[in-house]
């Protein structure tokens, strides 16, 4: 009986198994996935259609047709399979094929890729969190009283830049309350996702793709539906005239574009590293790009600003 154990090493390289062969053929299919998605959902639509679609194109859905090809191939050639390192995928495909799982399975997601990220994730400890609460309070009355013309979300780096924008807050201190403003009809959203899913004709069994939108997009739809609702109150109540994303691929920083495109204010994109990400389900979806130059793709329908970062300036 020939045995094979997907220890740390194989997690990473398990791939292997398909040394040679072309994926670019299935470019379309997963192109298609992100594309319908969102269809059908209602008068919603068009608002979440950026969201999680980068995320699935180019992390995990690829991740999942590789893995399943791979897999499929070790399942042929050998007669007992334990996995001793895993992840979200190599989960949902060793489990189809009935693998094995040693008790004490590791889990490498946040290596691979394969984690939705989360801004507002707690920062350990409870007295870190007590802290944290109340400097966020604090900061947030001061905010209110002095007046906010610009919410903006930091994905690193800007500190300086944004300090220097008067009026301005930082939404990431915003409470994460829950907030009935907007009526979802979540269930309504999640449903015809499923069906969406289901109606796909793909290469690989689509069980497999709805198990993995119901663990990394459906499980976390109703935070980032309501995060869009707290930034939309924080908006209307403080008469926000702008915001400010420095991403374009993380669901928290698509939630506060998607709250400026529900209260028809101005919302501007920039980048905070050299690196530039692209969403192009934001083409007619934001009002200002800060562009780094003239090279990196534009958004249709933004008007595009020049945009230079402190930190990129300092001398070394």
């Amino acid at each position: 009986m020939k045995s094979l154990v997907i220890d740390e090493d194989l997690l990473y390289r398990y791939d292997e198994a398909l040394h040679g062969k072309d994926f670019s053929q299935y470019q379309s299919e997963i192109n298609n996935i992100v594309n319908v998605l969102w269809n059908g959902i209602g008068e919603y639509e068009e608002l979440l259609a950026p969201f999680f679609t980068r995320y699935l194109e180019v992390r995990a859905v690829p991740s999942l047709y590789i893995s399943y090809f791979s897999l499929s191939q070790i399942n042929k050639d050998y007669d007992n399979v334990t996995i001793e390192a895993s992840s979200i995928i190599t989960d949902i495909v060793g489990k189809y094929f009935k693998f094995n799982f040693s008790n004490d399975c590791e889990y490498f997601d946040a290596d691979l890729g394969l984690l939705v990220a989360d801004i507002f994730a707690s920062p350990g400890s409870k007295l870190k969190i007590f802290i944290r609460n109340i400097k966020y309070n604090l900061s947030s009355r001061i905010a209110i009283l002095r007046g906010v013309e610009v919410l903006y979300l930091n994905a690193g780096k800007l500190h300086e830049d944004f300090s220097r924008i008067s009026n301005s807050y930082n939404g990431l201190w915003l409470t994460q309350k829950k907030s009935d403003r907007i009526n979802w009809d979540i269930d309504q959203i999640k449903n015809t996702i499923r069906d969406n899913i289901k109606s796909l004709n793909l290469s690989i069994p689509n069980k497999l793709l709805i198990e993995l939108i119901e663990k990394r997009v459906l499980n976390n739809l109703e935070f980032y539906l309501n995060t869009i609702s707290v930034f939309v109150d924080f908006i209307e109540q403080n008469n926000v005239r702008l915001v400010i994303s420095s991403a374009v691929n993380n669901e928290g920083f698509l939630s506060l574009l998607a709250a400026a495109k529900l209260t028809s204010i101005d919302s501007l994109v920039i980048p905070h590293g050299v690196v530039y990400s692209f969403n192009p389900k934001l083409n007619n979806y934001v009002t200002y790009q800060g562009t780094l130059n003239d090279f990196e793709p534009k958004y249709s329908g933004a008007k595009q600003i020049k945009f230079r970062m402190k930190w990129f300036e300092k001398k070394i």
